[in-house]
């Protein structure tokens, strides 16, 4: 005798861990990885009476659809209330290769599973440890195929198995079912029995044999789930009755184990009952005009159908009712509707034949008027001297019905009401039109009521040109700063100010620029256009688009390049020392001239640089006096601070750091604390805002990472008598604010250190786990900075949202939430 295996899902799984609910509830099928005993059913076993040494499993492929040799298998096997003492193949090596139990299944070579089949992949031994319930289970396979395709885990969720070691006997529980008295005009009857196995027992198992054998009259509808039944679990079988000859009825039907369900039943001559409940309603007040309902509750406990519908004493015209039959063996509610015609009280007798009677009650009462105003403002726009037409819907919401008075507040007599009076019943909707017409072009405007209190929407018209003419809400559009590869998007409205319609040609003359719309606009009528921009190449992009030609409709419209680079690409910097590490430089106050490297670090292209581009800007007290050129090249600008520079016959060479010029800075006022150089483009620039460099046979690259002027250099005048502040460090251990937040692609990871020793800094998700690991490292006192690219630990881009930025040093944690937006 064998249970089935979803019925010990079910039951088993719940008594086991209610995580196990989880689980599939049926394996059959292709592509299925599954374990089942050796000894007893797939899914469960039961030992004898004596405690085993050691139980056997096997693990099974079932059913390959296509057939295919496998080279590698990774799973994790969890057995409870026993120990794992071997796991063997007869076709490879399986090896435990982490702890939580995972193991490795690698044949000798590629094991081929043949198609439509069972393969029995290897065999478990597992040593019982207690004389009670266990049972053992695997999951999160990671299958590899050489042909490439992956077997399926069904759900790739835990598969099960339990056993019984030297149970209990089982304690059942059986509820007898008793079928009430039936007619024998009548079909047969059916009822649910109750069969549970109590939890301070064994399992019970059901037997097949007697199961589907009829007992006198009586027999299980189905009995495929009738096979198993786990301690604590019951079940609730389907019993039939049989239609016999008038009589009483009983039977003892076997389960199975020397179990019996009592069943007994009686069938009878047929007869008549209906009872009514109860035996008066009161509609209450009812709205004149409006409806009111009570119900009634019919039961039929007797053979026949029966009517439903009552003989009505008194005014039965303002009484209804919804159904009129009602069958053998039935309840329901029988729903009266009252539709009060005045304010008068009245009273009815409900008489149901036989079964009973009903007084009823009801009285009208002045009722309250409610409407619902499908529009807050209706619009016309027809052709001078010309009228216009649309309507409004009107639904009655309150208790009566109701005609709309529409009492119009028009100073220019130009609206009008088109339709007749119209009534509305209750819960009723309509379309009431209005009409404009137009004797002008000013805009007018106009209040209508509804009602007293019930309500109110605006009308407008205006009168449009005998042509067609149409407007812009800007001419100029300018996107959000993108960078390439990136997104972005804008809107203007196209406006319909003339009698006509107009096609939208929406032409744009940029192969990086998307623009929709609709193909036309109707006369007063407006439109929003949506422009997009994908930028394949870097710089901004300036064209127009071109809404009607005929009505000289353009926009013109920008798209501001955003920085592509990261803060240690084409950095440009002005240094004071010959190794390039110094920005700043310390000179005694005096006139005197001082010598700035212009230096282009880490540039993003490796061709090197052919053309570049920047305007020196120092504050008043300094200048430029001159400056030499590094290459072959030549400044095609007079003024001394502004440079564009054409490399072309000669580009530098690609290296960690270019230098471009020296440049000779002039200090006329020994008074200044400090001189700034910057930098920015020049007044033509290639790239707006922005100073830039060309590589070799390349198009023009931003050297600095936001327009306006860019601080690469900073003298300082410093007064030798004066003592030089100690460096301080940090109070504290912890993060500061990354720059920028929210970041698009990367940021700066700013930190503190209030003395020196490991640290550890890394990004995790919401969840918790690990995203990158920035630092692990000794690390000095004092603030330092790292970037973040938003990319993962295996260098793919991590998708939008926020994240945590961990640090830990010297037994100290601070976190800081950061935000990826794009």
């Amino acid at each position: 005798m064998y249970p089935s295996r979803g019925f010990i899902r079910y039951f088993y799984f719940l008594a086991i861990l209610m995580v196990l609910m989880l689980s599939s509830g049926a394996f059959a099928g292709a592509n299925v990885f599954r374990i089942e005993w050796v000894d007893g059913d797939t899914d469960i076993l039961i030992t004898p009476p004596s405690l085993p040494a050691t139980v056997t499993g096997r693990l099974l492929i079932d059913n390959p659809d296509p057939a295919g040799d496998l080279v590698n298998l990774r799973f994790h096997l969890s057995p409870t209330g026993m120990d794992l003492s071997s796991i063997t193949s007869p076709y490879g090596t399986v090896t435990r290769v982490a702890e939580y139990a995972i193991y490795e299944f690698v044949p000798d070579s590629p094991l081929t599973i043949p198609a439509g089949q069972t393969t029995e992949l290897m065999t478990f031994t597992v040593e019982v440890a207690t004389p009670d319930q266990i049972s053992i289970s695997i999951s999160d396979p990671y299958v590899d195929y050489a042909n490439g395709y992956e077997t399926t885990w069904e759900a790739r969720r835990s598969y099960t198995l339990g056993a019984w070691i030297n149970p209990l006997p089982p304690n059942l529980t059986v509820s007898p079912v008793i079928f009430p008295p039936r007619g024998i005009n009548r079909n047969r009857a059916s009822a649910h029995a109750t069969v549970r196995a109590e939890s301070d027992g064994g399992p019970f198992m059901f037997d097949p044999s007697v199961l589907g054998n009829h007992c006198g009259p009586f027999w299980f509808w189905s009995t495929s789930h009738l096979d198993f039944l786990a301690p604590g679990m019951q079940v609730s079988p389907e019993v039939i009755f049989d239609l016999m000859p008038v009589g009483t009825y009983a039977c003892e039907m076997a389960l199975g184990g020397g179990a019996t369900l009592p069943v007994s039943g009686i069938w009878r001559n047929p007869i008549h009952a209906l009872s009514v409940s109860p035996d008066s309603v009161d509609f209450g007040s009812v709205p004149v005009g409006g409806i009111g309902t009570a119900q009634i509750q019919l039961i039929n406990e007797g053979d026949f159908t029966e009517s439903a519908i009552p003989t009505v004493t008194g005014e039965a015209e303002w009484l209804s009712f919804d159904e009129n039959l009602i069958g053998a063996g039935s309840t329901r509610t029988q729903t009266v509707t009252y539709a009060a015609p005045d304010l008068a009280e009245r009273t009815w007798l409900l008489d149901f034949d036989l079964f009973g009677q009903v007084v009823a009650a009801g009285r009208g009462r002045i009722g309250t008027p409610a409407l619902q105003v499908y529009a807050d403002t209706l619009e016309f726009y027809p052709g001078e001297g010309s009228t216009d037409v649309g309507w409004v819907g009107i639904r009655n919401v309150g208790e009566i019905m109701f005609t709309p008075e529409f009492i119009i507040d028009d100073p220019s007599g130009q609206f009008a009401l088109v339709d007749l009076p119209y009534s509305l019943g209750l819960g009723e909707y309509h379309r009431f039109n209005f009409s404009y017409t137009a004797t002008d072009r000013l805009l007018r405007t106009a209040t209508v009521d509804v009602g007293p209190g019930l309500g109110q929407f605006v009308l407008k018209g205006q009168g449009l040109l005998p042509y067609a003419a149409g407007e812009v809400s800007t001419t100029l559009l300018e996107l959000p700063p993108v960078a390439v590869g990136e997104w972005t998007s804008a809107t203007f409205v196209v406006y319909n100010t003339g009698g006509e319609t107009f096609p939208l040609t929406l032409s744009d003359g940029d192969a990086d620029v998307f623009v929709s719309g609709p193909s036309q606009l109707d006369p007063g009528q407006n439109a929003v256009i949506f422009v997009s921009s994908t930028p394949a190449t870097w710089g901004q992009i300036n064209n127009h688009i071109i809404v009607n030609r005929d009505l000289d409709l353009v926009v013109e419209y920008v798209v501001p390049p955003v920085q592509p680079f990261g803060p240690d690409e084409n950095r440009l910097g002005v240094y004071f020392d010959s190794a390039y590490a110094d920005q700043d430089t310390v000179v005694v106050p005096a006139i005197q001239t001082l010598t700035g490297h212009l230096v282009l670090k880490n540039p993003s292209d490796p061709n090197g640089v052919g053309a570049w581009e920047c305007r020196v800007e120092l504050p008043q007290g300094a200048s430029v006096v001159t400056s030499s050129l590094a290459g072959s090249g030549f400044d095609i600008l007079s003024a001394a601070d502004e440079f564009w520079v054409d490399l072309s016959g000669s580009p530098l060479p690609p290296t960690e750091e270019i230098l471009l010029a020296d440049v000779l800075i002039l200090i006329t006022d020994p008074t200044l604390d400090r001189v700034d150089v910057q930098l920015r483009s020049l007044e033509l620039p290639v790239l707006p805002g922005l100073p830039s460099w060309t590589p070799a046979g390349g198009s023009a690259l931003a050297m600095v990472a936001t327009p306006g002027p860019y601080t690469a250099g900073t003298i300082r005048l410093v007064d030798p008598a004066s003592p030089a502040p100690l460096p301080v460090a940090p109070a504290r251990t912890g993060l500061l604010a990354n720059v920028p937040n929210p970041f698009n692609p990367r940021t700066e990871i700013r930190f503190e250190l209030a003395e020196a020793g490991p640290l550890r800094l890394r990004i995790h998700d919401l969840k918790g786990r690990l995203v990158r690991e920035l630092k692990n490292e000794i690390h000095p006192a004092g603030r330092d900075a790292v970037i973040w690219d938003g990319r993962d630990r295996g260098g793919r881009r991590v998708a939008s949202g926020a994240y945590y930025v961990r640090l830990e040093s010297a037994g100290q944690i601070d976190t800081r939430k950061v935000l990826l937006v794009k």
